[in-house]
């Protein structure tokens, strides 16, 4: 039956509208995939996955996936390093961003978990654990992200590196914070600190994209700014 053209723009907007985000079907492939596992059927995406970018064999991860605890580890904020449930959320992750079928996916979803390591270490501050783990954790999901973000076309990329500009903001203030309001870990806060803006500086350093360099000075320099202030709080020299 012919439908004239507005009805056929309004429908196709209607479509868009209402069709669900890429990352929503990536995830619920994933869960189909490991229940067909689970009932006897073999796994069709293997070709999807690279050895060296999965922490665990996929078969396990798939088994995990189908798992109602897993779900949770998966979902939860509060899952965070010291849970028994941690390494399975990490190999999830780690997984699912694998079989993420292109790099914009790819990309949204390493920004994604830096935003989660970030919320992780909010949880800091209630739980007695040593916080330098979830810090490298944090400024490793940082990286990763901003890496995936520049495998992207310059106009895919803003959006993904304002998320990162965002959630580097968080870390810096959480990290601040922490030396703060844990003083039997500042000592540890600090090296760590101090280490990371050394590798951001050597990294800075070798880097030939100007934008991707500018992007990385400008995380060092908050990051430099910070530990300054701290240490001078201290009365400990900055280097």
């Amino acid at each position: 039956m012919y439908q004239p053209l507005k009805t056929r723009l309004t429908l196709a907007k209607l479509r868009r509208a209402t069709a669900p985000r890429p990352e929503f079907r990536h995830a619920l492939a994933l869960r189909l995939e490991a229940e067909r596992f689970l009932h006897g059927a073999p796994p069709r995406f293997f070709w999807l996955l690279s050895p060296q970018t999965v922490a665990v064999p996929l078969i396990i991860v798939l088994v995990l996936a189908a798992s109602g605890t897993t779900s949770y580890a998966y979902a939860s904020d509060s899952v965070t390093d010291g849970h028994p449930l941690y390494g399975v959320k990490r190999a999830v992750e780690g997984a699912s961003v694998a079989a993420a079928p292109t790099s914009a996916m790819k990309a949204r979803m390493e920004a994604q978990l830096a935003e989660r390591r970030m919320r992780e270490l909010e949880q800091l501050f209630d739980k007695r654990v040593a916080p330098v783990r979830t810090m490298e954790a944090a400024d490793a999901a940082l990286e990763r992200a901003g890496d995936a973000a520049f495998r992207l076309p310059p106009t895919q990329r803003p959006q993904i590196l304002i998320r990162i500009h965002r959630a580097d903001q968080h870390a810096t203030r959480t990290f601040e914070l922490l030396m703060v309001e844990r003083p039997d870990d500042a000592a540890l806060i600090r090296r760590h600190m101090e280490a990371n803006v050394a590798r951001m500086r050597e990294r800075a350093l070798a880097l030939q994209e100007a934008e991707r360099r500018a992007v990385l000075e400008e995380r060092l320099e908050r990051r430099a700014q910070i530990l300054e202030r701290l240490l001078a709080t201290t009365g400990t020299p900055a280097y």
